[in-house]
């Protein structure tokens, strides 16, 4: 049975494998970090259109349709929920 040989690398090919390897990882990071922040911009968007929504529902002086007026917010932020997914 013959054995394999190791490879031998020199100090520079390994500093320069790390290196590659570090760049690699940082830009997995950035890629998430930007994921992360796009999806907190969404849900504060979220929270933002809702609470207007039930300012607006309970500022009301005449009874309305729920569906009339929650429709249009609802389907706004269906297509902001898209775009984040189409981009993630």
């Amino acid at each position: 049975m013959a054995s394999k040989k190791l490879e031998s690398i020199t100090l520079a090919e390994f500093n320069q494998r790390l290196d590659a390897s570090n760049a690699r990882r940082t830009q997995e990071l950035e890629r998430k970090d930007a994921e992360l922040t796009r999806a907190e911009q969404l849900l504060s968007h979220y929270e933002t259109t809702l609470d207007a929504m039930e300012a607006e529902l309970n500022a009301a002086e005449e009874p309305i349709s729920y569906a009339a007026r929650l429709r249009p917010r609802l389907l706004e932020l269906a297509n902001r929920t898209a775009e984040v997914a189409n981009a993630l």
